[in-house]
């Protein structure tokens, strides 16, 4: 099978080379064949271009005596008025022309100068003169006036033909000849050149010719002398064919080549019929030739392969033998060889194996050691000695007198009693000298006989066991504090959670003012305070509690309430005590306060750890609510506080602002006519499905902290500027004005000022009747950030109020810089002006600032007359309250402003 494999192998070998063979003189007779046809076609060309030279010197010729003539009679001044005069001037210069032409004068004119064009004729000599005209008059018109010879070769004077504005501009360049086409039955052609002009007509001269003619004068050789014959076209119109008696119909034959002459402006096309082209032979005479010896040169390649093929075959028998006897040969040797080298090989891997084990033995840092079945140790390495026997010997020890801990001493006697494989152990041992270490054992009983023996090996992995305490350690601290950290804390909380019954206090510690500290002085001195008040509180309750850092500035410690030597109010002044305390670095003398959240639990429960932290953290804010510096222990009141607040918070996320939001608008009336609305305040109300009415008062704040306050601006901002809209136009009261309370989130969204401008224009309002309140406390807190906005709106020409004025001790420099438009005394001082002095006091300061800043004074919580005739007599403009009007819906407001215009008529 392998022979044949071999014969098949080289037969193809041979017919592939034979292949490729082929291919190369075939591609060969390609590249010869395409040589020979480039060079064929480079002599036809430059035949047709000879061709192409005689015709175009002769135009040369032409056009030259042209401009002779037409520079003779432009420098002579010489008026050809007749066509004798004509005739004689035309005559030499006809002479210089090698083929039949004639010389023409001709006008361009327009129908309008066609009496004109007659007269001229008639005065030159052609009485009987008339114009040929053409069918459309529209176009500019190009008439034969005179002709020269006499005989008028092939001229019809008259002969009119109308010219585009394309010739037109053409033939107005007198530097450059142009041809046209005379629609004759002979094909006529004229070369024009612009002359000059004579009573506001152009004249042109020209050379008339027949291409036809002209053409077999120059070309009517060719076949007698090439065999070749010429096809000229012009305009896809034949206008001469050297095969005159159509033999060949050259017109359904390709031309061998072909060139495009330009013709004063006109391309015709030179075709050229070679033999070959006229008469195509089934194969030239080159391909014939080049078909022969390339059948010449595969023939003897393949005998040559035959030849070859017959002498190998011969040799095949012969080195067949040699091979066979030569195998059998290296065979022999090979298993003879292969014998010995496996006999020396398995000596040479014992001895090996051998001093491998007793060097790895003695070198290894690995303790290896062989005990028998009662544990005792009867060979051990250097390494063994090192790690457990010092300087005393092992003989007459067993393992288990190293094993430190009693409950790792009964899991090796187990291993020693079963004699079965173990996994991986870990031991703590004890060495000679009392120290110890950590030790990790592999091994195997081996049975020998009825003797049993353990192969084992131990390994120092002391530093390991450090490294890992050390990392989880560092896993469960805080690396600055050295405090347990908020995941280490949890995990205590909720091991807390499964012990017996007790009671345990979870204790939230946030530190006010660090972030100022850490802000101003730098994070290094921070994080100094951090430390020192970590180092306070364990030296506090450390003994007896779990400290961690939770993050930044917050701590939490975590007692049992029966290891606190005094109630949880006291535990609590001390740790304020701690924070209260100052604290030095460097030059700096650092003080900050404490605010504590303190969760009450027992043990076991089921509540969640993080809930826990959670409830210490809300009682923490409590007492950041009452003042700082405090704590506030976790109730059931404040459970419902903060259950009373996600709930409005969930009910935000999921709000449906049209059925749900309202606006009601209070009127504001004029303090000296008190029955005349000047203006509304648009106040917003949410009735929830479940909830029911609940007050702005409430979550407004919360919408605030979720940043809902933004899309509850945007959507009474809308609905009260329609509302405002739809009232102006029915009331047709310019100086009605709607007061909108904005929010400081809201004007710090870098998106809700462009807001309010944008529906005030969307309504077709001006700023000037549309006031933003905003409470005075809000103003103070955030009046750096609410300085730019306000200052805007203050320049676009809203107005900006500040509401419930007088609760936030704005002081008289901060009222002359803020961009103001008026104010609003809180109800808290209205309500006592009747019967307390000092709240008249007040409020007649308050009118009387006002008045300096030029500020507009709005009074609200109105309840009685007597309020309202107090009032009339102070720098006060608009009132507002219960007793004149309560907040209504946009119909009732409606209509309280249609009746109070009816009472003003």
């Amino acid at each position: 099978m392998s022979v044949f494999y071999l014969k098949m192998k080289k037969f193809g070998l041979a017919i592939g080379c034979y292949f490729s063979f082929c291919v190369i003189v075939i591609y060969s007779a390609h590249r010869l064949n395409s040589y020979y046809q480039q060079v064929e076609q480079h002599t036809l060309n430059n035949q047709l271009a000879a061709h192409a030279q005689v015709f175009q010197s002769t135009l040369e010729h032409a056009a030259n005596q042209l401009y002779a003539f037409d520079s003779y009679l432009i420098g002579k001044e010489v008026q050809s008025k007749t066509s004798r005069e004509f005739n004689q001037l035309a005559e030499p210069y006809l002479h210089g022309l090698n083929f039949d032409a004639s010389f023409e004068k001709l006008f361009v004119f327009t129908h309008t100068q066609i009496p004109q064009v007659t007269e001229l004729a008639q005065q030159g000599g052609h009485f009987d003169f008339r114009l040929s005209l053409p069918e459309h008059l529209n176009s500019p018109l190009l008439a034969i006036i005179h002709a020269a010879p006499m005989t008028e070769y092939g001229h019809n004077i008259g002969q009119t033909m109308p010219i585009n504005a394309q010739l037109w501009m053409q033939l107005s360049n007198k530097q450059k000849v142009r041809s046209i086409r005379w629609p004759t039955p002979q094909a006529q052609w004229s070369l024009l050149l612009n002359h000059t002009s004579s009573d506001n007509l152009a004249v042109i001269l020209g050379i008339r010719l027949e291409l036809a003619k002209l053409f077999e004068g120059l070309y009517q050789q060719v076949f007698a002398e090439h065999r070749h014959h010429i096809r000229v076209l012009g305009s896809n119109q034949e206008i001469f064919n050297s095969d005159w008696s159509n033999t060949f119909d050259l017109t359904n034959l390709p031309p061998a080549t072909q060139l495009t002459l330009n013709f004063f402006g006109q391309e015709l096309e030179l075709q050229l019929y070679t033999q070959a082209s006229l008469s195509p032979p089934l194969v030239s005479e080159r391909m014939l030739a080049i078909l022969i010896g390339t059948a010449i040169a595969l023939f003897t390649g393949f005998m040559m392969l035959i030849y070859l093929m017959s002498l190998h075959g011969r040799n095949d028998k012969i080195n067949q033998q040699v091979i066979e006897r030569t195998a059998s040969l290296e065979k022999a040797n090979q298993q003879l060889t292969q014998s010995s080298n496996q006999r020396v090989h398995a000596l040479e891997l014992k001895l090996t194996a051998e001093q491998k084990y007793k060097k790895l033995f003695l070198n290894t840092q690995e303790g290896l050691f062989l005990l028998n079945q009662k544990g005792e140790i009867i060979e051990h390495n250097p390494a063994f000695s090192a790690l457990l026997l010092t300087q005393c010997s092992a003989r007459n020890h067993t393992l288990i007198d190293f094993i430190f801990c009693s409950e790792q001493k009964a899991r090796w006697q187990q291993i020693m009693h079963q004699k079965q494989p173990h996994p991986e152990i870990e031991w703590l041992a004890k060495k000679h000298n009392a120290e110890t270490i950590w030790l990790r054992q592999n091994g195997s009983w081996i049975q020998q006989g009825e003797q049993w023996f353990y192969e084992g090996r131990l390994t120092d992995i002391t530093q390991i066991k450090l490294f890992n305490e050390q990392l989880k350690y560092k896993a469960e601290h805080d690396n600055l504090t050295n405090l347990l950290n908020r995941h280490r804390f949890l995990d205590e909380i909720t091991r807390t959670l499964s012990l017996s019954s007790a009671t345990f206090y979870l204790i939230y510690i946030d530190l006010d003012r660090f972030k100022l500290i850490n802000d101003t002085l730098g994070h290094l001195v921070g994080d100094k305070l951090l430390i020192e008040f970590a180092r306070r509180m364990t030296l506090l309750m450390g003994h007896y509690s779990e400290i961690a850092r939770l993050g930044g500035d917050e701590f939490a410690v975590l007692v049992n309430a029966q290891k606190i030597p005094s109630p949880i109010e006291i535990l609590c002044e001390d740790i304020l005590i701690q924070v209260r305390k100052p604290f030095h670095y460097q030059q700096h003398t650092l003080t900050v306060s404490g605010s504590l959240g303190v969760r009450c639990f027992s043990v076991p429960g089921q509540i969640d750890a993080e809930k826990l932290l959670h409830d210490a953290d809300i009682a923490m804010y409590e007492a950041k609510k009452a003042g700082k510096d405090g704590f506030s222990i976790f109730s059931s009141s404040i459970a419902r506080t903060v259950t009373r607040k996600l709930t409005i918070e969930r009910a935000l996320q999921h709000l449906d602002f049209n059925s749900e939001l309202s606006l009601r608008f209070q009127p504001l009336f004029c303090t000296h006519a008190i029955d005349h609305v000047v203006g509304y305040e648009a106040l917003l109300r949410w009735h929830h499905p479940t909830l029911g009415a609940i007050s702005p008062g409430e979550f407004i704040p919360i919408a605030e902290e979720s940043g809902k306050i933004i899309q509850l601006g945007h959507w009474i901002c809308e609905q009260a500027l329609d509302f405002y809209q739809y009232a102006k136009q029915q009331s047709q009261r310019n100086d009605l004005f709607i007061n909108i309370n904005v929010s400081p989130k809201q004007l710090e969204h870098e998106g809700f000022v462009d807001h309010i401008i944008k529906q005030t224009h969307a309504h077709g309002l001006t700023p000037q009747k549309i006031n933003i309140e905003i409470t005075e406390s809000a103003m103070m807190c955030e009046e750096d950030r609410l300085i730019t906005p306000l200052s805007y709106l203050y320049e676009l020409g809203f107005g900006i109020h500040i509401d419930d004025f007088g609760t936030g001790y704005s002081s008289l420099a901060r009222l002359k810089a803020l961009p103001l438009s008026g104010i609003k005394i809180d109800r808290s001082f209205i309500q006592d002006i009747t019967h307390c002095k000092e709240s008249l006091q007040l409020v007649q300061a308050i009118c009387a600032i006002a008045d300096t800043f030029n500020l507009k004074v709005t009074a609200e919580g109105i309840e009685s007359k007597e309020q309202i005739h107090i009032l009339q007599t102070l720098h006060c403009q608009q009132l507002q309250g219960f007793y004149l009007a309560k907040p209504l819906e946009a119909l009732d407001a409606q209509l309280l402003l249609k009746q109070t215009l009816q009472v003003a008529v």
